[in-house]
């Protein structure tokens, strides 16, 4: 199957724009993002209902984003298709 050289620089280009994304993750401590969260959740219902009631949706979308940013982050230093394609490629 021949592969299209346009796919492949899209792919190597994606591959990058991830690495990068990481990078820029792992500069911002999330695990403290996320649990304060987490503790709004837990208090703010007590101690200001109506602004948890405005905002409670909001919150719940940011965990979700930091959640799946910290997949990211966590990702190893060079994905392996780095190693097994030199610059990357679809494996």
């Amino acid at each position: 199957m021949r592969r299209d050289p346009n796919s492949v620089a899209e792919y190597r280009e994606a591959l990058r724009a991830c690495i990068l994304a990481r990078e820029i993750l792992r500069a911002h401590d999330l695990p403290a993002f996320i649990f304060a969260i987490g503790q709004a959740e837990t208090l703010a219902p007590i101690l200001d209902p109506t602004l948890y009631r405005e905002k409670a949706a909001a919150m719940g979308e940011d965990l979700a984003l930091f959640r799946a940013a910290m997949t990211l982050r966590q990702f190893p230093a060079a994905p392996t298709s780095v190693h097994r394609h030199g610059e990357g490629g679809p494996p």
